[in-house]
């Protein structure tokens, strides 16, 4: 999700080292702007935080 560009963060848990270095090899994965289009139009975008 990094590749995102309103996403400025990630929030990981691991229980144990295994799990964090596996976790952050994610972070060398990117996707190219139409796999994005392509996973998001899978869902339905939630609607605008007009109230903040």
């Amino acid at each position: 999700m990094m590749s995102h560009p309103d996403i400025t963060s990630s929030i990981i848990g691991a229980r144990n080292m295994a799990q964090l270095k596996q976790t952050l090899e994610g972070v060398a994965i990117g996707l190219f702007v139409e796999e994005r289009a392509g996973l998001s139009a899978l869902s339905d975008a939630p609607p605008l935080a007009t109230d903040r």
